[in-house]
């Protein structure tokens, strides 16, 4: 029997964390996956970014599934392919980002796949007590969360990974930018975590943090909750300053990591159901190949690029 052809479209890139978990997702659907910056003819075409600007792909697919987790308007696409007549856009709100009203609309986040996350050994000393792994967000408008990021970091009370932390934080702290297979480790090294997100995406998106910290057994502390919906591991915080002088917490890091899978597996397999699809676990040798596709090898070639600035 023939496989249907899966193809992922970043018009304006990728974030390779949920690449990863879109490509193997698909694929435990029965389907085989590739990516593209460019709209293809497939079976199942999935737009992970971009932004509609009246562009019109004169391409042909059984269906189109268009995430809208970023918040910037990624929903109107279902203008840009006339061709297509089921066409679905998934959001994380109960309303979509975009201007024009989507020909269907499903409230889901997009899967997350933990065995591409989890690592059963989290139960592990944990040598930091809070971090945060990301680059410094720009704040011209100065806004007062991203103000107490920048307090905390400079009180010295959070580890950083990340550029633009130069100055703030001091060389005890600040790491320096880390790749997604390293971001793993510092959360399963880590207590906690800091959780902070632009002013237009709060209350109604999540970061990749707010799995990847929690399915390592790391408790993540966000300013951004979405109002209606509990996410394991995930704590509202309105005092960042504060969070670091408060007891350690005492939860034991698989017990939250098994917590959170559980969480995301009944993700993945509800939204493959509301769209149609027939989602099976993903064997281990399905995980380490698009593990060793979509992270590891972009690991490697960022280590390799660094190496040759330094030559």
């Amino acid at each position: 029997m023939r496989r249907g052809h899966c193809v992922i479209v970043g018009l304006d890139g990728f974030d390779p964390d949920v690449l990863a978990n879109l490509a193997l997702f698909y694929a435990a659907c029965g389907l085989t996956v590739t990516s593209s910056q460019t709209p293809q003819d497939c079976d199942v075409l999935v737009v992970q970014r971009g932004t509609w600007q009246g562009q019109q792909f004169d391409v042909h697919a059984r269906e189109c599934h268009i995430y809208d987790y970023t918040w910037t308007g990624t929903a109107d696409l279902h203008q840009a392919f006339p061709n297509i007549r089921s066409i679905v856009v998934i959001s994380p709100s109960a309303t979509a980002s975009g201007k024009s009203t989507p020909p269907a609309l499903i409230r889901s986040f997009h899967p997350v796949i933990p065995a591409l996350w989890a690592n059963p050994q989290v139960d592990t000393p944990r040598g930091y007590g809070f971090v945060h792994v990301g680059h410094r967000k720009p704040n011209s408008a100065g806004d007062a969360w991203l103000e107490q990021m920048d307090a905390v970091v400079r009180e010295g009370s959070c580890d950083v990974w990340g550029n633009g932390w130069d100055g703030i934080a001091d060389a005890t702290t600040s790491h320096g930018p880390a790749t997604l297979h390293q971001c793993q480790a510092v959360y399963r090294q880590a207590r906690c975590a800091f959780g902070i997100m632009y002013p237009f995406q709060r209350g109604r998106t999540i970061s990749g943090r707010a799995w990847q910290a929690p399915l390592n057994g790391c408790v993540l502390y966000s300013e951004a909750i979405i109002p209606d919906v509990a996410l394991p591991g995930v704590e509202r915080c309105d005092d960042f300053l504060g969070a670091p002088r408060q007891p350690a917490t005492r939860h034991k890091p698989s017990d939250l990591a098994q917590e959170a899978t559980q969480f995301w597996e009944n993700v993945s397999w509800r939204l493959a159901a509301q769209l149609g699809l027939y989602y099976e676990r993903p064997t281990a040798v399905m995980v380490r190949n698009v593990y060793a596709r979509e992270v590891y090898l972009r690991h490697l070639n960022s280590r390799a690029r660094q190496i040759l600035r330094r030559a």
